[in-house]
């Protein structure tokens, strides 16, 4: 039976003759920035890592062990952001762990970002004690600056937009 993978894996990591589309991908871009990368699947991981392999390496180093640590990379040339607390796509395959198993890797530094702009000290405080528990490595947020009146969810009600006829009617206004 044939899976999606099987068929992204045959056809875009292992045709030879798409060798030299991905040598040409590779000398094109210096930098690869990956947002929300929690929300890669693994299928998407190599094909990010083959993008960022060193000079004169065509394929992987080696063959066993995961995909992430089978590759010699250009230093500095991957970037992701993401955030394993907010991965959504699961069943789609995504894999939230990423980041976290991308780290254990020499190849790879990771940077903690823990101050938060957005949401104040009693949000905050709510959010760490809900995910601190977790299984995954969670780093507390602190607010980064203090916030003036009170810390609570403001919610705004949604407006009916115009119709057509009435979108029409206010352009020809203006």
């Amino acid at each position: 039976r044939i899976k999606h993978d099987d068929i992204g894996r045959g056809a875009l990591l292992q045709n030879p003759a798409l060798a030299p589309l991905q040598k040409r991908l590779r000398e094109r871009f210096s930098y690869l920035l990956i947002d929300e990368a929690q929300d890669t699947d693994p299928l998407q991981l190599e094909i990010l890592l083959r993008l960022c392999l060193a000079d004169g390496e065509a394929s992987p180093s080696n063959t066993s062990g995961s995909p992430w640590s089978r590759f010699s990379l250009v230093s500095g040339k991957l970037f992701l952001v993401g955030d394993p607390f907010q991965s959504i796509y699961s069943f789609r395959g995504a894999f939230p762990q990423l980041i976290d198993l991308l780290s254990q890797q020499s190849a790879f530094k990771v940077f903690d970002l823990s101050g938060n702009k957005r949401s104040g000290p009693n949000i905050l405080n709510f959010v760490n004690t809900v995910f601190e528990p977790s299984a995954l490595k969670y780093q507390p947020m602190q607010a980064i600056f203090k916030r003036e009146g009170p810390d609570e969810v403001c919610w705004h009600p949604a407006v009916a937009a115009p119709s057509g006829s009435e979108r029409r009617r206010l352009e020809a206004q203006h």
